[in-house]
């Protein structure tokens, strides 16, 4: 499978190798939050996503409008 430059560079910086798979979650910020080996339930990763501080500022803002 070939890779796009975008995703060669994201290999790249986060370190996996070749054709391996590897779920990243990358914060706003740029830096891993999340790593995994294996797949990951979407509703898990959706969990991880609203636990994320940014994140929960976001709904409470949303909710208090």
């Amino acid at each position: 499978m070939g890779d796009t430059p975008a995703g060669g560079a994201a290999r790249r910086q986060f370190g996996i190798e070749g054709e391996t798979f590897t779920v990243v979650l990358v914060g706003k910020d740029g830096g891993e939050k999340f790593r995994s080996a294996e797949p990951i339930r979407p509703r898990d990763l959706f969990d991880r996503i609203d636990a994320m501080p940014m994140r929960r500022r976001e709904i409470r803002e949303r909710d208090a409008g």
